[in-house]
């Protein structure tokens, strides 16, 4: 596995997940409280030294190869995490401001950047298995060089104009 998979797939380890949430809930805590030096040092400590320990000993490959790795591989692209490093900063100054509103909008757009891919995933399939109506079906007819169009029941058929010959016009 590659330095940058591991970078990849550390995010979804359950100590680095662990570390993440633990940090953030504490540091919010002393953030609240106006306590700057160790709400920024609870927040901006613990997970880099998490993430620096799961890419250096833990072993990524299951997770490389399960659902959630497929969908990480897919989805958590760097404007994702960019998004969800926004999200962090909105707690962390909400927090500071004693704004609840502010820490759950900062939350929301956490959340929001880890499943914006299921949200697309989900369309996808709605799309897939939607049924086409009968008026938008076309059926080409190859041997007669027209398409039938079936509106409703009843079937129409137009000749589909030829092309004009390549090469020089007018010869």
């Amino acid at each position: 596995m590659t330095l940058k998979e591991k970078v990849l797939f550390h995010q979804i380890h359950p100590a680095k997940l662990a570390t993440d949430v633990g940090a953030a809930v504490i540091s919010l805590y002393f953030l609240w409280q106006h306590d700057l030096v160790i709400g920024l040092l609870t927040h901006f400590t613990p997970p880099p030294i998490a993430s620096a320990a799961v890419i250096r000993f833990a072993d990524l490959d299951s997770y490389k190869t399960s659902r959630l790795g497929a969908y990480l591989a897919g989805y958590m692209t760097p404007t994702a995490q960019g998004t969800r490093l926004a999200g962090d900063l909105i707690t962390v100054v909400a927090a500071w401001y004693q704004s609840p509103v502010g820490i759950l909008t900062g939350l929301g757009i956490i959340f929001a950047a880890w499943t914006y891919g299921l949200a697309i995933l989900t369309k996808l399939r709605e799309v897939v298995s939607a049924p086409v109506p009968n008026h938008l079906f076309i059926r080409p007819n190859f041997p007669m060089g027209s398409y039938s169009r079936f509106d409703r029941g009843a079937a129409e058929t137009r000749a589909i104009p030829a092309r004009p010959p390549r090469g020089r016009r007018g010869v």
